[in-house]
């Protein structure tokens, strides 16, 4: 249930033990968000200085929205460069602030002189109750953020 690379929760986690949240937080009338982040421009970082340096990256943006979390967040490597991070009791206004924080705390990162960016996309269980539904609907936020300039949070609407 954990990524080797990141140590954070990998896929299996989320097939497993993920979806009895989303139950829980709709039985008990839980606010709960999940976030899709993506390292902007990964592909580029790969080709440009490497799968070494590229892990690195990847394990220090891991390390720091493992940090940026509370307690009870999960953090999830999605694949590749992308990240799952699940905020039980977050509406989708505190969620925002989380993924600014995230965001910006990212931003700030010098790797080896290399500055990272990633783009967000949330949504919340006003939305859906279906964890899968809550992960598409944040994926195409996400997307949207890709779009609109990257390096940015954008939740989801409908």
């Amino acid at each position: 249930i954990e990524d080797p690379l990141t140590g954070l929760y990998n896929r299996n986690f989320l097939r497993k033990f993920a979806g009895s949240l989303v139950s829980l937080a709709k039985r008990e009338r839980i606010p709960f968000t999940v976030a899709v982040i993506d390292i902007d421009d990964f592909k580029k970082i790969n080709d440009t200085y490497g799968h070494l340096f590229g892990d690195k990256v990847l394990k220090k943006v891991a390390e720091t929205i493992r940090r940026t979390l509370r307690n009870s967040d999960i953090a999830i490597r999605y694949g590749g460069e992308e990240f799952l991070v699940i905020l039980p009791h977050n509406d989708l206004e505190s969620a925002k602030i989380v993924g600014e924080r995230i965001r910006k705390t990212i931003e700030r990162l010098d790797i080896d002189g290399i500055k990272i960016t990633i783009s967000i996309g949330i949504a919340d269980n006003t939305l859906s109750s279906k964890l899968e539904d809550l992960i598409t609907k944040a994926d195409q936020a996400l997307y949207i953020a890709k779009r609109t300039g990257k390096n940015k949070v954008v939740a989801a609407t409908s």
